[in-house]
Parts: C-alpha cells; structure tokens; sequence
C-alpha cells in the first residue's frame, strides 16, 4: 500500500472554530492516480507483490528509506496592468 499526503488539516482552525483537536485527519492521492501521474511524466519505478504481512515497526523501519517531504507553493496572482 502507497500513501501519498496532498493536504494537511489546519489543525489550530478547526480547534477554533469546534473546540475540538482533530486527530486521524489525512487527505491523500489514490495509488492508482499516482501511477498514472508517473506515468504520464515518465518517472521509472518499481512494483513488487506483497510478500507477507509486516508489524507496525517493520513498515517504519522500511518506510524511513523512501518517504520524502514534497511540497509545491504557489505564487500571488499579478494583477494585470491597466
């Protein structure tokens, strides 16, 4: 199972406006889309058949090797010149 993160919750405004923390929140992209954005951009990967069931610790230890932080920003629009 791949998961790809493509929001956060803002957590400090969703306390203010309910009182509440929010806990458990995630936002993530299909496999499937992700695989065809690679695809579609040309990026080579790998694939491989599970090969059994792993503990809580495993799947960290695995995930550390290949989990990076991306993030794309955006820039204020221009306004047009009049």
């Amino acid at each position: 199972m791949v998961g790809v993160v493509s929001a956060k919750l803002d957590a400090i405004t969703v306390v203010r406006a309910t009182g509440n923390i929010p806990e458990n929140i995630n936002f993530a992209i299909k496999t499937g889309a992700l695989r065809d954005f690679l695809d579609n951009s040309t990026v080579a990967y790998e694939t491989t058949a599970p090969s059994g069931e792993l503990r809580t610790p495993e799947i960290a230890d695995k995930a550390r090797a290949f989990t990076l932080l991306i993030t794309c920003t955006g820039k204020e629009p221009v306004e047009a010149k009049r």
